[in-house]
């Protein structure tokens, strides 16, 4: 009975090791009153083609199924891999930055996009941005 109980324990710990939690990283950056302006929308897209190639991604922009796409990039990995879109949304201009981890913690490509794009954002449009990592502020994806 023991030993039952002590291969199932070990069972679970092995499955939860191999198999690993998964959590989705996911990061939004708002820029306020930009949407209608084409120049912001022309300073977003180069901000985000690169970050994206700097970090090694690819454009996959013919791709994405998200409505109002301006540009779109993932890591070529096989498994875990980050992606990096703008689009545009009423009246922002919004920057998606996600992965899904297997660990709790962020993935390198994740950490390293996501403080360069604020070091970008700022640089780039001062005060008129947010960073929103979930909830309700999130402005959600619509799909072509």
């Amino acid at each position: 009975m023991i030993s039952r109980w002590i291969a199932c324990c070990i069972g679970a710990l092995l499955l939860t090791a191999l198999g690993g939690c998964r959590t989705l990283g996911q990061t939004q950056f708002q820029i306020r009153d930009s949407a209608v302006n084409a120049a912001n929308r022309n300073r977003v897209v180069a901000l985000v083609q690169d970050v994206a190639i700097n970090a090694g991604m690819v454009d996959l922009t013919a791709r994405s199924r998200a409505g109002n796409t301006l540009v779109y990039f993932e890591e070529p990995v096989k498994s875990f891999r980050t992606t990096l879109g703008a689009r545009s949304a009423g009246e922002y201009l919004v920057i998606d930055l996600a992965c899904f981890h297997p660990s709790r913690c962020e993935s390198t490509t994740f950490s390293v996009t996501k403080t360069t794009l604020e070091r970008s954002l700022k640089r780039e449009f001062g005060d008129n941005w947010r960073l929103v990592t979930a909830g309700a502020e999130q402005i959600p994806v619509t799909r072509n």
